[in-house]
């Protein structure tokens, strides 16, 4: 989704872009992929220093609500990125908390024979090792 598009989606539903989303529509912009509230906080602060990270997760969930930002539960995390138009499927790392994107459906294979069902959505989560930590001990958890 473009800036645009996401302006124009806000004025849909009667939201206003306020300096807070538009900060935050142009951080998840920048972003490929997914990110974690605390991260997307980090980088919105730094240009914003005033905004809570309670203002950012109310801002996330509403533009999640109207389709402008897409969110998955990875883990124990929530992780944001602006709305794509296909849909994604995460691998997580869980020494590092590292979140990548897989570039094929796994399901799409199975999808295409299910019989007498109509799938709307489903979602796919990977956990395991990154490269760089899949010789370290210990998980962070």
């Amino acid at each position: 989704m473009t800036k645009q598009q996401a302006i124009d989606v806000l004025r849909e539903h009667n939201y206003k872009l306020t300096p807070q989303r538009d900060i935050i529509m142009d951080t998840l912009l920048s972003i490929d992929g997914y990110a974690t509230v605390k991260y997307i906080y980090e980088r919105v602060k730094g240009k914003l220093p005033c905004i809570s990270p309670d203002t950012v997760y109310r801002n996330l969930e509403i533009l999640s609500s109207i389709g402008i930002v897409d969110k998955s539960n990875v883990g124990s995390n929530m992780v944001y990125e602006m709305h794509r138009d296909a849909h994604t499927h995460i691998m997580k790392c869980l020494m590092c908390g590292k979140v990548e994107k897989l570039d094929i459906c796994p399901l799409d294979y199975c999808l295409n024979r299910i019989k007498d069902f109509q799938v709307v959505e489903h979602h796919i989560e990977i956990l395991g090792y990154c490269n760089k930590c899949a010789d370290r001990k210990e998980p962070d958890r």
